[in-house]
């Protein structure tokens, strides 16, 4: 690790940890949110432009923050 970049954390009280690259276990949280979004967007694309993909993600995770219950969505 970079010990500049480790400085500015500790100067900033910011803690961070350290993983595996191209380990997908230790993405939990991020992976656990990604899969319903991905799983609204796969349909709603299906004779759009690949180019409109990131448009997509963020209506639906506009769409998933509105929503009063996530239960419907995963």
């Amino acid at each position: 690790m970079n010990t500049e970049l480790t400085d500015y954390f500790e100067s900033k009280g910011i803690q961070y940890l350290i993983t595996a690259a191209y380990s997908p276990n230790s993405n939990g949280v991020a992976e656990e949110y990604n899969q319903p979004l991905t799983n609204i967007v796969r349909p709603s694309l299906d004779n759009i432009l690949a180019a409109l993909w990131a448009e997509a993600f963020n209506w639906a995770c506009y769409i998933k923050n509105r929503l009063r219950y996530s239960v419907l969505i995963e």
